[in-house]
C-alpha cells in the first residue's frame, strides 16, 4: 500500500483479491477523502476511518483487531490502529481513533442516552463503537469527562451492557425503545432518567404523552446513530404531541417525584419509594388489564401505548383508594364457580398469591392491609385460622362465621342454622362443595343479636307461671297467633317451645284488661 499526500485528499493503492487477509494502517493527522477510503475529521484531527471493499461474495468471515502476525494486540493507542479482514462482501469497516467529545453526563441524565449522545458527537456510527475503545457498562463514569454517574442499566450494546443495581430493578426500564417529551428536550437537550421508567408515560409539566416513535413510523431505539434524530434523518425534537389523560399526568407525576428523590439521595429508603410505587403499579395494572394476569407476564411494557394503559388502570384504583380496589376483588372473585370460591387463593387467584409473595412485603403493605379488610368485611368465604398468610385479625374479626362455629355458639345444631337462614332469621349463604356437600356462613352480626335475645328468651312453662294459665290455654293462643313463639317444633324444629319475655309481657297487660270468661 502506498501512500500519497495531497491538500485535500488521500490516495490509498490496495491490491486485493477476493478471500484474501489483508491489513491497512491508520496514520495520525491524515485528512482527505478519496475513492472508497474515508477518513472523518473534527477541527483538523481524524475522528473516523472507513475502507469499502468489493466482493463479488456476501459475508464478512471476521473481523478483530490483531497485530499483522495474527497475535491480539494490547496497544491501545489512539493515533494508529490496525485491523486484520478476511474479505468476503462489500463491507465498511470503521476504525476509531481517541474520541474528541467526550461529553459531560448531567444530573438525573439517563446512561443509555449518555452512550447514544457521546457516539452521535463522535461521528459513530452507533454506541456499540464505544466498546473498541475500550469503553463498558461498569468503567462509564470513568470514560465521561467529569459530571455526574449516569442513571439506570444499559442493554442491546454489547460489552456496554450493565445491571440496574440494587437501586431500580431492571424490569421497570424501557431497554429496547426510547420514549421522551420533545417540548422538554428542546428546552434541556438532555434526556431525563424518569423517561426510562416504564410506568413513565406523560410529562406532567407540559401535559402531553411520551413519544417513542418517528412520524416515519419506526421505533426509536437505542441503537441509532444520534440522540436528537431517527434515523430516517427526522429531528426528533420537532416531533408532534398529543394531551395526555389526568390519570397519566398524575401517575407520571408521582413517579417523577420519587425518581428524582431517589436520584438525588443515596439512601436507601429513596429507592424503596420509587421501587414499592413501582411495584403497585405494576400488580395493579396487570390484574385490571389482564382480568387475573400475573403481574411477571404482562408484557410489552416497552411500548408507550400498552404501558399507557397500564397506568391508567393502575391510577383509576390508586386514585379511589380502597374502594376501587374492592370493586376489583369482587369482580376477580365473581367469576369463581361457587363450589370454588369459598377458600381465598382459588377466589383471588394471582392477586393474592401477588400480594402475598416473597420479597414483596414492605411494597404490597398498604395492598395487604386493604386485602385483610376486605376480606372480613365483604368476602362471604371461610377463612382459616390455620392460614399463614392472612393476620390473625382476619379470621377472629371476620363478619361471615362457619355455620358450625355459629350453631356452636348459639347452641343450635346444624339444620336449625340453615333453617334459620332459609328463613331469613339470620343472614347468611349456603354454597355447594365439588363433593355434594353445602357449605354454610352466617354473618356475625346476626349471631351476636341473636345471642343477646336467647337470654331473654324463656321456655313455655315460664310462660304459663308468668300468665298464670295453664298449657292448654297457652297452646290455644299460640294457635291463635296471640303468643308467637320464637323457636319450637313448628318454627324451626326445636324441640323446645320458646318465647321473648317482652312478647310475654305485651301480652300479660292484654289479657287483664279483657274480661274474665
Amino acid at each position: 500500500m502506498g501512500l500519497r499526500r495531497t491538500t485535500r485528499s488521500l490516495c490509498v493503492q490496495w491490491n486485493w483479491t477476493p478471500q484474501c487477509v489483508a491489513s491497512f494502517t491508520v496514520p495520525s493527522g491524515v485528512h482527505g477523502d478519496t475513492g472508497a477510503f474515508r477518513i472523518c475529521f473534527r477541527e483538523g484531527i481524524p475522528t473516523r476511518a472507513a475502507y469499502v471493499v468489493p466482493s463479488r461474495n456476501s459475508a464478512v468471515e471476521s473481523l478483530a483487531h490483531r497485530t499483522p502476525r495474527g497475535r491480539r494486540s494490547r496497544s491501545r493507542a489512539s493515533h494508529q490502529r490496525q485491523l486484520l479482514l478476511k474479505i468476503g462482501g462489500d463491507v465498511v469497516i470503521e476504525v476509531p481513533t481517541k474520541l474528541l467529545v467526550r461529553p459531560v453526563a448531567r444530573s438525573g441524565e439517563l446512561a443509555q442516552a449518555v452512550l447514544l449522545r457521546v457516539s452521535g458527537d463522535n461521528a459513530l456510527s452507533s454506541p456499540r463503537s464505544l466498546a473498541t475503545l475500550g469503553w463498558r457498562g461498569d468503567n462509564l463514569a470513568e470514560r465521561l469527562n467529569g459530571g455526574s454517574i449516569p442513571i439506570g442499566p444499559i442493554n442491546g450494546l454489547g460489552l456496554l451492557n450493565r445491571s440496574a443495581g440494587n437501586r431500580v430493578p431492571s424490569r421497570f426500564w424501557t431497554l429496547r425503545r426510547s420514549r421522551f417529551c420533545p417540548i422538554c428536550l428542546q428546552e434541556t437537550l438532555f434526556w431525563k432518567a424518569e423517561w426510562g421508567l416504564c410506568f413513565t408515560v406523560a410529562c406532567p409539566i407540559h401535559r402531553v404523552k411520551l413519544v417513542d416513535r418517528c412520524s416515519c413510523g419506526k421505533e426509536l431505539r437505542w441503537t441509532r446513530q444520534n440522540l436528537h434524530s431517527c434515523t430516517c434523518g427526522e429531528d426528533i425534537r420537532c416531533l408532534s404531541t398529543e394531551p395526555a389523560s389526568k390519570t397519566a399526568i398524575y401517575m407520571s407525576a408521582e413517579i417523577q417525584i420519587a425518581g428524582e428523590a431517589c436520584w438525588s439521595d443515596p439512601s436507601v429508603s429513596a429507592a424503596d419509594h420509587l421501587c414499592d410505587l413501582l411495584h403497585r403499579v405494576w400488580l395493579l395494572g396487570a390484574h385490571v388489564v389482564g382480568t387475573g394476569v400475573k403481574r411477571k407476564q404482562l408484557s410489552d411494557l416497552h411500548d408507550c401505548r400498552r404501558a399507557t394503559e397500564v397506568v391508567e388502570a393502575a391510577g383509576r384504583v390508586l386514585g379511589h383508594w380502597p374502594e376501587a380496589f374492592f370493586e376489583l376483588l369482587d369482580d376477580l372473585s365473581a367469576g369463581i364457580p361457587p363450589d370454588k370460591s369459598n377458600r381465598v387463593a382459588a377466589a383471588f387467584g394471582p392477586v393474592y398469591r401477588d400480594i402475598y409473595a416473597k420479597g414483596t412485603w414492605r411494597a404490597f403493605s398498604m395492598l395487604r392491609e386493604s386485602f385483610e379488610q376486605y376480606v372480613r368485611l365483604r368476602w362471604t368465604g371461610q377463612v382459616a385460622k390455620r392460614n399463614r398468610r392472612l393476620g390473625d385479625e382476619a379470621a377472629t374479626e371476620h363478619v361471615w362465621i362457619p355455620a358450625t362455629r355459629a350453631a356452636k355458639e348459639l347452641g343450635w345444631r346444624a339444620p336449625r342454622l340453615r333453617r334459620a337462614i332459609a328463613a331469613g332469621i339470620l343472614r347468611g349463604h349456603v354454597r355447594p362443595l365439588p363433593s355434594g356437600r353445602t357449605m354454610s356462613v352466617a354473618h356475625r352480626e346476626d349471631v351476636d343479636h341473636v345471642k343477646k335475645e336467647q337470654l331473654q328468651w324463656i321456655d313455655l312453662s315460664t310462660v304459663c307461671r308468668f300468665l298464670r294459665i295453664g298449657k292448654r290455654h297457652a297452646k290455644g293462643l299460640m294457635q291463635s297467633t296471640r303468643l308467637r313463639p320464637v323457636t319450637g317444633p313448628s318454627v324451626d324444629g326445636s324441640s323446645v317451645w320458646r318465647f321473648r319475655q317482652i312478647d310475654v309481657t305485651e301480652l300479660a297487660r292484654t289479657l287483664k284488661t279483657e274480661p274474665a270468661v
